[in-house]
Formats: structure tokens, C-alpha cells, sequence
């Protein structure tokens, strides 16, 4: 993907991600560590009971983290099907024995393309970020992790 494009698409997922780590995941991560910190305060129990309560207390945020990545995976795919668009529609362009004209003419019809992209599917992060907190409240009333 060119540049502007790239860096367009990239600071806008960067932000909305920043947002939903100190939003959601910190708390989550909060959540797990003291929740696991408690598993540790019983000297008495076997190291497989210790083992099932640090996992149980982790199963939250690992299921998030899986969740967001799987949705950031999407949002790639995407970007990729797009940009692999643009490129065929700038393969078709080129005429036999393209003249420096022409081939102008599809880098800036490449670049537009490629910006297109970068403003769609900036426009579908809220949706990302919207599916992945949704996910969250399913995977919490689900998937209740005990406190030791």
C-alpha cells in the first residue's frame, strides 16, 4: 500500500487501539493479575490447582486479546483484498508499450485508488472497535472467572 495511505490507515487504528488497551484491556489486565496474585496466597493447595486458578483468572483476558487480534486480522484482510484490487485495475491500465504518459496516468490512478481504500476502511474501525467491546460483554457474562 503507498505510503500516505499506509500511514493514514495506520495512525487511525493505532489511536482507536491505544484507546481500547487503556479503556478495556488495563482493567482486564488488572483484574487477572490480582485475581492470580490471590491464587498464590494459598501455601496448602497442589501445584495443579494452583496452575487451573492462574489460567482461570488469565481465560479472560487471553479470550479479549484473542477477539481483538482476530478482528484487527479482518481489518488486514481487508485492506489487502483492496489494495490487491487497485493493483489489478492498474495491471489492466498499461497499455502495450506504455509511454511515460501513461504510466503516470496509473500511478496517480493507483495512488487514488489506494487512498480510497485507506478512507473505507478507516471509516470501519468504529464498527471493529464497536464488534470487539460487544465481545467483550458476551465473553464476560460467559466465560465468569472465580476470584481465589
Amino acid at each position: 500500500m503507498a505510503g500516505g495511505a499506509e500511514d493514514k490507515i495506520t495512525a487511525a487504528l493505532n489511536r482507536e487501539l491505544e484507546m481500547v488497551e487503556k479503556e478495556c484491556m488495563r482493567s482486564m489486565q488488572r483484574k487477572a493479575f490480582l485475581c492470580s496474585a490471590k491464587c498464590c496466597e494459598d501455601q496448602q493447595c497442589s501445584p495443579e490447582v494452583l496452575q487451573k486458578c492462574l489460567h482461570s483468572c488469565m481465560r479472560p483476558m487471553m479470550e479479549a486479546e484473542q477477539s481483538l487480534k482476530s478482528e484487527v486480522e479482518q481489518f488486514q484482510g481487508r485492506l489487502t483484498r483492496c489494495a490487491q484490487t487497485c493493483e489489478d485495475e492498474c495491471r489492466d491500465m498499461v497499455p502495450p508499450n506504455a509511454s511515460q504518459q501513461d504510466v503516470d496516468k496509473v500511478q496517480r490512478h493507483a495512488d487514488s485508488c489506494l487512498m480510497k481504500c485507506a478512507d473505507d476502511n478507516i471509516s470501519r474501525i468504529p464498527q471493529l472497535i464497536d464488534r470487539f467491546r460487544r465481545s467483550l460483554g458476551n465473553s464476560s457474562s460467559s466465560s465468569s472467572s472465580k476470584l481465589w
